[in-house]
């Protein structure tokens, strides 16, 4: 389905108070794309990961809020094309219940990071002081950082796939950095019934 979005900027009190009663159980963020290729082609394979990755995350029951970094390119004549990069953030609550331990979910994780051919996912710990790590292909820890709120982790998590991108191809497209995308709520009860796990934020 398509999705009507709106940009906040990551930090934004109001939109990580809100997701205040998930946070502290710990997740995890994860994403098909690459952080800003300019490929048309992979590009497409990318999208058809994102939705699959998005049925095995329904089917896994875990809740879970899909964001969106801005990734923009201006052509010749100064018009400027935004094309947003799908990640999930998933939370350590199955059904919207909190879980013991997050064990189960990181595990997920390496286990999409690998189906997926994924670059990288991000998890925080359980807790209001939980730190969060950056997880590379390579099933190691690359990066490490203290508490960070949700929506400035999906800020993170793209900065460095962003930067892994600029590395292996010879153009990237503009991170806009500062700013993350999310769904505008559902206008009805069917729309609802069509994302299933989904928590609902309207900024």
């Amino acid at each position: 389905m398509r999705y009507d979005l709106k940009r906040c900027v990551s930090g934004d009190v109001l939109i990580d108070g809100l997701m205040s009663g998930y946070t502290e159980a710990g997740f995890i963020i994860i994403s098909t794309f690459k952080g800003g290729d300019t490929s048309a082609k992979r590009r497409r394979e990318y999208q058809i990961s994102s939705r699959s990755l998005k049925a095995d995350i329904r089917k896994s029951e875990y809740s879970h809020i899909p964001v969106w970094a801005g990734f923009d390119v201006w052509d010749e004549i100064g018009y400027l094309e935004s094309f947003p990069e799908q990640a999930f953030l998933v939370f350590n609550c199955k059904n919207h219940e909190k879980q013991e331990g997050i064990a189960e979910l990181i595990s997920l994780g390496q286990v999409w990071r690998k189906k997926y051919d994924i670059e990288a996912f991000f998890y925080a710990e359980a807790g209001t002081s939980g730190k969060t790590h950056y997880i590379t292909a390579k099933e190691s820890i690359e990066l490490n950082f203290g508490c960070i709120s949700p929506s400035v982790a999906v800020d993170v998590y793209f900065r460095y796939l962003h930067g892994s991108a600029k590395q292996k191809y010879p153009k990237t497209l503009i991170h806009d950095e500062g700013g993350i995308y999310l769904a505008r709520g559902p206008n009805s009860i069917n729309e609802a019934s069509m994302r299933p796990g989904e928590i609902f934020i309207r900024p």
